[in-house]
Order: structure tokens, then sequence, then C-alpha cells
């Protein structure tokens, strides 16, 4: 497929936008969405692959953080 670069401007862009149906602007923005996130969901897939975490580990920590809140709470009396 051959690409073609064209020059427009986001202003441009955004009066077209604004003249598309409320179904075409949702349309839209669910791309544009998908934009955005699929690099942040790839960069996040990624370091869960190269941090392994048990579920031990997170049951660990989650015993952890329950013990200071708690030891927090007696402490201020609550």
């Amino acid at each position: 497929m051959e690409r073609v670069m064209v020059g427009i401007a986001i202003d441009e862009i955004e009066k077209a936008v604004e003249q598309f149906s409320p179904e075409e602007q949702e349309r839209l923005e669910k791309k544009l969405w998908a934009l955005r996130m699929d690099p942040i969901v790839n960069k996040m897939r990624k370091a869960a692959r190269r941090n392994k975490i048990t579920e031990k580990d997170i049951e660990k920590t989650c015993k952890e953080v329950r013990k200071e809140l708690y030891e927090k709470c007696i402490a201020r009396g609550n």
C-alpha cells in the first residue's frame, strides 16, 4: 500500500470533525482511543513479562501491607 502525506492543520481537522454526525464522532473517538492506548497496553504487557510475579508474592505483599495498616490504625487509637 502506497502512502501519501497530506498537510492538514489541526484546526482544519477539528472543523471537519464538528461536521460529523454523533455516530461518526463516536467511531472516530474509539479509533483514536485505541491508537493512544495500544502502545501503553503493549508497554505494560512487556513490563509484566519482564517482571514476573507470582500469586505467592502478591499474597505476601498484601499481608505485609495489611499488617502495617492495622498497626498504624491501632497506634492512632482507631
